[in-house]
């Protein structure tokens, strides 16, 4: 058995001499969001882009998103960046999608992003700032192509993870702050699930509602036509979600 003696001061010594002059290459860390909506008026999932204003791929759509700062968390600077490109806060923590770390994904040298996703139930109007050009929603029908770095293959793992959180049918997803809106009509569903890609969306939108009503996370109101989160009340103006 090794002892906690045997690691000394010697071996510690010897592991920094061994490190390279000026000490080990040390790659960049940025964080992306991925922020989706649902837009109500045309029926349809869009994304939060912004057009760079600056080198590299300048005039280029992209993620928000930029560099961690050293006395930052992860999930921290996505929503400052988001911010402050954006103009758009949001108050809780986004989740991570994924790390993409090719070599040549930033041409400004070796560069990590951490990127991260959230879905919103209505639309926040954006406003561009600090190196961002332009800040606009764009719908997953119509996304300007390329995107610059690797955003493309970005938001390509983000769309599939919107499939899975819309047909997530656990009831801690169906009470979570951002998603489903707290209270929609039942026909609302089958629209989401199309909007998103899913193959046969109504049969997968009853699927989702049975399993959220039966686990008490989502109430159907008496005719079963309105759904509402857990916690609100179903007595509604029914005229409103015709």
């Amino acid at each position: 058995m090794t002892s906690n003696s045997d690691f000394s001061l010697s071996s510690v010594s010897e592991s920094v001499a061994a490190e390279p002059p000026g000490g080990w290459p040390k790659p960049s860390v940025t964080v992306d969001l991925v922020l989706f909506a649902w837009n109500e008026a045309i029926g349809w999932f869009e994304t939060l882009l912004i057009k760079r204003g600056r080198p590299p791929f300048a005039g280029l759509w992209a993620i928000p998103g930029g560099f961690l700062d050293l006395t930052e968390e992860p999930e921290a600077a996505a929503l400052r960046e988001l911010a402050e490109e954006t103009g758009i806060t949001l108050t809780r923590p986004p989740e991570l999608l994924g790390v993409y770390a090719k070599v040549n994904r930033d041409p400004r040298g070796r560069t990590i992003s951490l990127a991260y996703v959230e879905l919103i139930d209505s639309k926040l109007e954006p406003r561009a700032g600090d190196d961002a050009r332009q800040a606009r929603w764009w719908g997953l029908n119509e996304l300007p192509r390329p995107l610059a770095f690797d955003h493309d293959a970005i938001l390509t793992d983000a769309r599939s993870w919107l499939i899975n959180r819309l047909t997530d049918r656990s009831s801690r997803r169906a009470e979570a702050e951002g998603w489903p809106p707290q209270r929609f009509a039942m026909k609302e569903v089958t629209r989401w699930f199309r909007a998103a890609g899913i193959a046969r969306p109504g049969a997968a939108a009853r699927r989702w509602l049975q399993a959220g009503i039966r686990s008490g996370a989502l109430v159907a109101d008496p005719e079963r036509t309105i759904i509402t989160r857990r916690g609100m009340t179903a007595d509604v103006n029914r005229d409103q979600y015709q």
